[in-house]
């Protein structure tokens, strides 16, 4: 499976929420990634990034972390562990996916 529509659909979701210049982080500080590969180490191969296009195949474990920074106030976003399988992909996160608001 390619990945290259996962960091690109959510970049275009950002920007179409308004919040392109904030996603994944603002100014020179932004980056382009949206995930990574889980596996010995936290965060390692594939990258999941605007512009990359890694191979994913089922039994790999994906960390999946788009956010929204608002500068001067703080971040916002989820950050969801997948197991890529061959059908749907199988959430290993088990909190709630639910809004919550403090």
């Amino acid at each position: 499976m390619a990945t290259s529509r996962i960091p690109g659909r959510a970049a275009a979701l950002a920007a179409r929420l308004g919040y392109a210049d904030r996603f994944i982080n603002a100014g020179p500080a932004q980056v382009r990634f949206v995930g990574h590969g889980v596996g010995v180490e936290l965060d390692e191969i594939p990258y999941l990034g605007v512009g990359s296009n890694p191979t994913i195949e089922a039994g790999m474990t994906l960390a999946v972390e788009p956010k929204i920074v608002f500068p001067s106030r703080g971040m916002v976003g989820v950050e969801d562990t997948i197991l890529v399988t061959s059908g749907d992909p199988e959430y290993l996160t088990f909190t709630p996916r639910e809004l919550t608001i403090l």
